[in-house]
């Protein structure tokens, strides 16, 4: 077989630095011209391939909020602690929802409890249960760690965190950055 001309014939070639096997592919020479930096090739199921900007990548968001002073209580229905955070509004994203901090309740042997709130209704199964604390030497109730994870859409929800306690209970949120604190984590 000749080489040369090709006939309409694909012939068997390497690509390197010798003439006759088709030499090196040449940088910007892909048979697609127009395409300029930061431009994808996209090409709709019926038509032909075109150059369009990059798109598609995920935004990453995040939000904190802390208790600046001790959030106190003894309701014994749900109000809220003043942790509280708005989701971005965002279809087909995902919020991860992180709560934590320090508490304690007022008798040691009394129940308190914490719940996650979105746009004004509980949600289910985010119920932290305590059953009281136990007392510090030289007196005082010892404080106790509380956390909460749980995922929700972007959907601009406001979030809250609420507490109540058992009926002649006070429960205490410890309100400084590193003790009682709420993070979303983003992702849409």
């Amino acid at each position: 077989m000749a080489l040369g001309g090709g006939g309409g014939q694909t012939i068997p070639h390497t690509h390197s630095a010798a003439p006759q096997d088709g030499g090196f592919l040449v940088e910007g020479t892909t048979g697609f011209s127009g395409g300029v930096v930061g431009e994808v090739l996209t090409r709709a199921v019926t038509s032909v391939p075109n150059w369009s900007a990059a798109g598609g990548g995920l935004t990453t968001n995040q939000q904190h909020d802390f208790l600046g002073a001790d959030f106190s209580t003894t309701s014994t229905t749900a109000v809220t602690t003043g942790l509280s955070l708005t989701a971005t509004n965002a279809g087909g994203g995902t919020c991860g929802v992180l709560c934590c901090g320090a508490w304690w309740s007022e008798p040691a042997d009394t129940n308190v409890y914490s719940v996650l709130y979105d746009d004004g209704s509980a949600i289910s199964g985010t119920v932290i249960y305590y059953t009281g604390g136990e007392t510090v030497v030289g007196g005082g109730n010892a404080r106790n760690g509380w956390s909460l994870v749980w995922a929700i859409p972007t959907d601009g929800s406001v979030l809250d965190v609420r507490a109540y306690v058992a009926a002649g209970a006070t429960v205490v949120f410890a309100g400084t950055s590193a003790n009682s604190s709420m993070t979303l984590n983003e992702v849409y």
